[in-house]
């Protein structure tokens, strides 16, 4: 790398990091002026203790706020650097030396490389590690119960209901299986008790399912039909009183299941769109979030052949109108974006077509606009 590509390289991570900050303090501003009530009702510990908690709060926010606009600060950043190309006059000299002007691309390219390489491991790695703490409102402590949205495991046909969750600790309090028949039972019959923990499988456990605590009726009134799917889902707890149901459907499908897949990894988002637990349109919307993990680094390269020779293109007329062109280009892409996810979501095109349209449309542009770099 040259010392001119170390030169753009440094200019891109300034650019970004003031961005992200500007960005992130605004942020922090706006939502704690609006949540600052809820911060001094919970907290008992004075104003230091109110602020430590806010420190806290918005620490784990900040990893969710870089997956959510980091791609966007990346553009933002190459659009500055090339702004600051032009109006400093760096690339007469440039071009005058025999470079071509697509040599820019390299340090601006290997920019968005580490950026969309940080929002990875940041979305692989540390957003599913931290995913309780993100899903606790302002001033919460996580302790608190949420109403339980009843689901059907499609893979057994049992539903799934309850009165409160708590996702701090995997717990439902009076919980309701509805049990299907003739797989499991002669009759219908609904399976309640005063509590439900999930366990997850390991080693001791080769499924994971819901543990309830004093069900009614017991295992042993429990009249169970000879049919093998009954017998391998539901069985016997350690105590008495308990009764172990195996399933795939695990607390965060019933606490808020429209937005935990945002705190998941590939892995899982892979195993849940694999599982015949769950319904059709939970893995249409799980397999459109799969695909946007993989086109959204795409298209944020795709973004920087397209922004260049729209800021340093031939008969320019000024870098005010260039820098309005390329906004103008980026607000097509990001409406194609839109376009395409609405369009999913009332099932005219599938999600593998919602994910790559908005690639195929900035590649399509960029390869459109390629001509018009000045060179």
């Amino acid at each position: 790398m040259s010392t001119f590509d170390r030169y753009i390289l440094r200019r891109f991570w300034h650019v970004f990091v003031v961005s992200f900050i500007a960005m992130m303090g605004l942020y922090i501003v706006i939502d704690a002026f609006n949540n600052i009530d809820n911060f001094f009702n919970e907290g008992d510990s004075g104003t230091l203790g109110v602020m430590g908690t806010m420190a806290r709060f918005y620490l784990f926010r900040s990893s969710m706020f870089f997956d959510t606009i980091g791609g966007i600060v990346s553009v933002t950043a190459v659009t500055v650097v090339l702004s600051l190309i032009l109006r400093h006059g760096e690339l007469n000299p440039v071009l005058s030396a025999g470079i071509p002007t697509y040599r820019l691309l390299f340090p601006l390219l290997w920019g968005m490389v580490m950026v969309s390489a940080i929002m990875v491991i940041n979305k692989e790695l540390i957003i599913p590690r931290i995913a309780d703490e993100l899903q606790i409102e302002a001033g919460k402590s996580g302790d608190e119960d949420e109403p339980v949205e009843p689901v059907w495991d499609f893979a057994t046909m049992v539903q799934i209901s309850g009165d409160r969750l708590f996702p701090a600790r995997n717990a439902m309090t009076r919980p309701d299986f509805v049990l299907p028949t003739p797989e499991f039972v002669d009759n219908p019959t609904a399976l309640s008790g005063s509590e439900a923990i999930f366990l997850p499988a390991d080693e001791n456990r080769p499924r994971s399912g819901w543990l309830i605590k004093e069900a009614e009726p017991s295992f042993d009134k429990l009249k169970l039909t000879l049919k093998k799917a009954g017998r391998a889902t539901i069985t016997r707890g350690s105590a008495a009183d308990e009764i172990f149901i195996a399933t795939e459907i695990d607390f965060d499908r019933l606490y808020r299941p429209n937005k935990t897949v945002d705190f998941i990894s590939t892995p899982e988002l892979i195993r849940r769109i694999k599982s015949p637990a769950y319904d059709v349109l939970s893995v249409r919307e799980n397999s459109l979030y799969l695909h946007q993990r993989f086109t959204q680094p795409i298209l944020n390269i795709l973004l920087l052949f397209l922004i260049l020779p729209l800021i340093v293109r031939r008969e320019a007329r000024g870098l005010v109108v260039s820098m309005c062109l390329s906004g103008l280009m980026q607000g097509v892409v990001f409406g194609t974006a839109q376009a395409c996810l609405w369009l999913a979501g009332i099932e005219v095109i599938g999600p593998d077509l919602a994910a790559w349209g908005p690639v195929i449309v900035t590649g399509g542009l960029a390869t459109w606009c390629w001509p018009m770099l000045r060179t």
